[in-house]
């Protein structure tokens, strides 16, 4: 077993990696993840989190957080992913673009009356 230390908010927290639990919450949260990601993954999976004094923390703190956020994540990229399907319509394409050249045409002052 040995012990890791991560730094979150500007507060250091030990872990315990038995069970391999350190390495699948580095792994579920991703390689970019930051060290709050990977304590929150470490926690869903019921790890041991201790504070500096040696105190244990409650289970449960970091991942409540963290899943709020990845609800948050998911509705984003559900939204986008609406707008995309959206505009691949030949005919609201063609729409937003001709409104993209108008506000542009509008923006750098040109009248499109001397034309």
């Amino acid at each position: 077993m040995n012990e890791i230390k991560l730094n979150v908010d500007g507060k250091n927290y030990r872990l315990t990696n038995n069970s391999t639990k350190y390495d699948r919450a580095v792994k579920e949260a991703g390689e970019n993840a930051s060290p709050k990601q990977i304590l929150a993954h470490y926690d869903k999976h019921g790890g041991y989190i201790q504070n500096d004094q040696g105190e244990k923390i409650q289970n449960g703190l970091f991942w409540e957080q963290e899943k709020e956020n990845v609800s948050l994540r998911e509705k984003r990229m559900n939204k986008i992913k609406t707008v995309f399907e959206i505009t691949k319509h030949p005919v609201i394409a063609t729409i937003l673009v001709t409104l993209f050249f108008a506000i542009l045409l509008y923006v750098f002052g040109i009248d499109l009356r001397s034309f």
